[in-house]
């Protein structure tokens, strides 16, 4: 099904389709019309005004009204009838505005009159001359042809726009104002039916120009009817009969509708593709543009806001529906009967609705209209302005936590192309649709991993910064300036290209986040950790000695730099330095748990280094009694602790501390998996060999770690061949590619098959190297197959050292297989030695 058209301006719309979803405005229509009748042959003139938030039907009341009026034989007789656009720029002052009345007659209602008139007003260059003119002019058309003008129109209160800066008393605007009440009330021949958002200062104020001039008709927000008719009346105008035939039982999220728009017909046929289509991306463009075009507007109404009343709504917006003046006093930092006065005026004003109170009931507000909610969200709360919490309130309320998962993973499944063929699915798309899906998910952990695959594949496509805004949108502060709004999402995808051991990325990455923002701490000690990782120990040591000079720089993240700075200075060769930095953890007072216990388990490491073992033990001992350390700092003390008295030669003192690390509650498998392996290790070396077979059969079966997998393996293949058992090292080939973690490299799989064939021809004979090749060969995955082909003729050179063996294999394969012969050959000569 093709989506809507998504025509949410009433101008655009077909005045049939227009006509045919006309909902919950008859009765306001019919008085209008009414009082049209009932001006035919007064006097004097009634003047009105329609009131209304954004989006309500103050466009379509006036444009449909035109229509009736022009469809009515007896009211067209009698009336011309002309209606301005919603944004009339062009309107400065009154003769701008009679102008376009001219214009709306000779194009509208083709009088030649008109035109030739409008020529004379244009030539005239003297202004209040060219308003004589047109204001003659028109009382003249109106006398001839006996009728009368209904001149409609919207944005009453920007009619004449004021000046930036200026004092509203000293305004022309102000003057352009009283001359039209002038005109409208001593001349008969122009009825005005305006619309505006609310009663603005020249209507409301008793000393301005049209206190008491126009009466004012309130627009009524649609009910759950009326927006289920809107619905119909919508489809209907569509052919939308598959949706037509769901929307008898669409019962619950039609309310849903109305909660969430306030019953807004704009805002309700923007959602309404979302009920048909259960996609977002037209939708939220369409929303956006029209949020973005109001913001003139809305600015100017904020900038004209006294301070105290603008910071109490801004407080009421971030708070959320139901506030009450209590809660906003205590975000604002304003005082209650400050708050109460300024909400008072705020409801006077229309941008606040009142529920409850009274009769000991607590009061409660919430913004009147939805757009204005809308737009102040997308501009001042966030920063980036990029995603509407209007849809994601939406979608958990129209869809179960299920249906929004199923709904997800079906995404996903259509967004399969590779980036390098298609941009279906470029970062536009995927942060239009599936963000508001992922969004709207309860569970923070299952939001972040989609979140987190989101980025992955916007990135992909080169969109750097569209990831790191995604990824600030649920990271940064609400209140963040840009800058540091920026810098905060640069930061999160650091994070996650160091978590996926991205390192060259991650630093680029972590750099521009420090390039938004030099005092993001939290950036620069992701680049310290990454610059680390990939082996640039100086320029890590050059980030975390900054971080440490750093002042007032927040106890874990000062704690942390020590630590890595420790490490950095450990993998530099300096010692010393390390166990430095460690101590300065373990003696900060109040320094988290987590921290204390790799501080000192480092230190304990580097201990060891430097030969002393019993400052070693002790401190990997002190881990293990710190209140709030890890279960994995735990675990690693423990076995490291077990290794220092494996080296003094207590064997069975280690066992006993890798005992009580197996015992740990809550460890990552990962480190279970290590823990375990040293257990068998020990076993090996006690001659328990029965016992070491069957850990090691555990770990290589565990599929934790690639590390512990293979060495497992290793170990596993070199005790049979020990023992002669040939057929069970072949089943552990055979089974090999099965073992190995789905992430395992191509390079960790190659390393691994060349060191295992090489270890089985030093330590048993080349024809059981020649077995276990053959086992692989027939086993592995094609591609590791094809890489390690080469190891048969290698073989057959390591035994005979026929050059033609390898002649026709490339370079670097030829190196290898010498080194291979080389390494047997030094090995017979050590035993014969």
């Amino acid at each position: 099904m093709a989506y809507a058209q998504l025509t949410y301006d009433p101008w655009d719309m077909p005045r049939e389709e227009r006509q045919a979803v006309f909902v919950g405005r008859e009765n306001l229509l019919r008085q209008l019309v009414t009082a049209v009748e009932e001006q035919q042959d007064h006097q004097t003139v009634q003047h009105y005004l329609v009131l209304g938030p954004r989006g309500i039907g103050k466009t379509t009341i006036l444009l449909t009204l035109r229509d009736r009026i022009q469809d009515d034989a007896a009211l067209s007789e009698n009336w011309f009838c002309v209606q301005l656009r919603e944004e009339e720029y062009y309107i400065r002052t009154l003769r701008d505005l009679l102008d376009l009345t001219l214009q709306g007659l000779a194009e509208d209602e083709e009088l030649s009159e008109a035109e030739d008139l409008l020529a004379q007003v244009h030539e005239e260059r003297d202004d209040e001359k060219s308003l004589a003119i047109a204001i003659d002019g028109l009382r003249s058309i109106c006398e001839t042809r006996r009728k009368r003008i209904l001149l409609l129109i919207d944005n009453f209160d920007r009619l004449f726009p004021l000046k930036p800066g200026g004092h509203r008393k000293k305004l022309p605007s102000e003057n352009q104002y009283r001359a039209f009440r002038k005109l409208l009330s001593t001349d008969g021949f122009l009825m005005v039916v305006g619309a505006s958002v609310r009663l603005f200062e020249e209507i409301a104020a008793y000393d301005q120009a049209f206190f008491n001039f126009f009466c004012p008709i309130e627009i009524p927000y649609l009910t759950d009817d009326e927006i289920h008719l809107l619905l119909q009346k919508r489809a209907r105008a569509e052919l939308n009969h598959a949706f037509l035939r769901k929307l008898e039982g669409l019962r619950d999220q039609v309310r849903a509708v109305t909660f969430m728009t306030g019953g807004n017909p704009r805002l309700v046929l923007l959602l309404y593709d979302v009920l048909r289509q259960r996609e977002l991306r037209t939708v939220v463009q369409s929303l956006r543009e029209t949020v973005s075009g109001l913001t003139p507007m809305l600015k100017h109404i904020m900038d004209d806001m006294p301070r105290q009343q603008s910071k109490t709504l801004d407080a009421l917006v971030r708070l959320g529906e139901g506030t009450s003046p209590s809660s906003i006093a205590e975000h604002s930092r304003l005082p209650l009967n400050v708050v109460t006065t300024q909400l008072g005026r705020l409801k006077d004003a229309r941008f606040v609705v009142v529920e409850g109170g009274g009769k000991g009931r607590p009061a409660a507000y919430r913004i009147a209209d939805p757009m204005f909610r809308t737009w102040y969200q997308m501009r001042y709360l966030r920063p980036a302005g990029r995603r509407i919490e209007l849809f994601v309130e939406f979608l958990r309320a129209l869809f179960s936590t299920e249906e929004r998962r199923k709904l997800i993973e079906e995404r996903w499944q259509d967004k399969r192309e590779s980036p390098g063929t298609s941009r279906a699915f470029g970062a536009t798309d995927a942060l239009l649709g599936m963000e508001y899906y992922i969004a709207s998910l309860e569970d923070q952990q299952e939001q972040r991993k989609q979140f987190n695959r989101l980025a992955d594949r916007i990135m992909e496509y080169g969109d750097t910064r569209e990831a790191a805004l995604l990824l600030a949108e649920n990271t940064a502060p609400a209140d963040s300036s840009t800058a540091e709004y920026e810098s905060a999402g640069y930061m999160a995808l650091g994070d996650r290209l160091l978590e996926k051991g991205e390192l060259e990325r991650a630093i680029e990455i972590y750099r521009e986040a420090l390039r938004k923002n030099s005092e993001n701490v939290e950036a620069r000690t992701g680049l310290g950790v990454a610059l680390g990782q990939s082996g640039e120990h100086e320029k890590a040591m050059e980030e975390f000695d900054a971080l440490v000079s750093t002042t007032k720089l927040e106890q874990p993240l000062l704690c942390t730099a020590h630590v890595n700075r420790g490490l950095s200075k450990y993998l530099l060769g300096d010692t010393e330095g390390a166990i430095a930095d460690y101590t300065a953890v373990v003696d900060l007072p109040g320094a988290l748990p987590g921290l204390v216990a790799k501080a000192l388990f480092n230190r304990g490491l580097c201990m060891g280094q430097l030969g002393d073992i019993e400052g070693a033990i002790s401190d990997y001992c002190t881990v293990v009694s710190i209140p709030g350390a890890l279960p994995e700092h735990i675990v690693k003390a423990l076995v490291c602790c077990g290794i220092q008295l494996e080296d003094d030669g207590d064997h069975e003192g280690a066992l006993q501390e890798v005992e009580k690390a197996l015992l740990v509650d809550g460890v990552p498998r990962r480190h279970s998996s290590y823990a375990l392996f040293y257990r068998a290790h020990l076993l090996e070396k006690l001659s328990k060999t029965t016992d070491s077979n069957r850990d090691f059969t555990q770990c290589a079966e565990s599929g934790a770690d690639i590390t512990v997998v293979h060495a497992s393996v290793e170990a596993l293949v070199r005790i049979a061949l020990q023992e002669e058992h040939q057929e069970e090292a072949i089943s552990w080939m055979s089974r090999l590619c099965q073992l190995e973690p789905a992430d395992t490299t191509i390079e960790q799989r190659l390393e691994f098959r060349i060191g295992l064939v090489t270890t089985a021809a030093r330590e048993a004979s080349l024809r059981a190297a020649e077995s276990i090749l053959d086992a692989l060969l027939a086993s592995d995955e094609p591609e590791v197959r094809e890489r390690i082909a080469f190891l048969k003729p290698a073989i057959s050179f390591a035994g005979g050292d026929d050059e033609h063996a390898i002649a026709s294999l490339p370079q670097e394969e030829q190196e290898i297989a010498r080194r291979i012969a080389a390494s047997l050959t030094q090995e017979k000569s050590d035993r014969s030695d």
